[in-house]
């Protein structure tokens, strides 16, 4: 799983083969979780301001509807519910909103590798990532892997 922001700040959490597995049977909520943490990073480093409205691209559909209108049934998917509402929850805290927007799967191409290429040093995946997406990432990008961040 991973992500980044429009300041090229990224960051990558590789998941046990058992957890993206139990992810990946709920209708794929891990989008939904890679949005809330890029988000959530950026609040956590105060880099926002007031009344931010944040862009969240998913090609996820399911992702992106969550994003959009979280209408999660929490008798099927309580860790989900409770996501949205944290999510939620943490916007309003900061005074901040959320839009959501589809991006085809093809288009995707910085996320992608952002959330599978463990085979990669961070180094070396930004560098991939730098000489190959030059017009979709700012020369700021880097993956962070030093930081710790605490849900509060």
């Amino acid at each position: 799983m991973g992500g980044y922001d429009s300041m090229g700040n990224a960051w990558q959490f590789k998941l046990s083969n058992e957890d993206s597995a139990a992810c990946q049977s709920q209708n794929n909520s891990l989008e939904f979780i890679a949005a809330f943490i890029s988000v959530w990073v950026v609040i956590m480093d105060k880099q926002v301001q007031k009344e931010t409205c944040f862009l969240a691209l998913c090609d996820n559909s399911s992702g992106e509807g969550w994003l959009h209108k979280a209408n999660i049934d929490e008798s099927k998917n309580l860790p989900l519910h409770m996501a949205a509402r944290k999510f939620a929850g943490t916007l309003l805290q900061v005074d901040c909103c959320l839009y959501s927007q589809h991006i085809a799967g093809p288009l995707n191409v910085v996320a992608d590798p952002v959330s599978r290429r463990f085979d990669l040093s961070h180094k070396d995946l930004t560098s991939f990532i730098l000489s190959n997406y030059t017009k979709q990432v700012p020369h700021s990008f880097r993956i962070h892997s030093h930081k710790r961040y605490t849900l509060g």
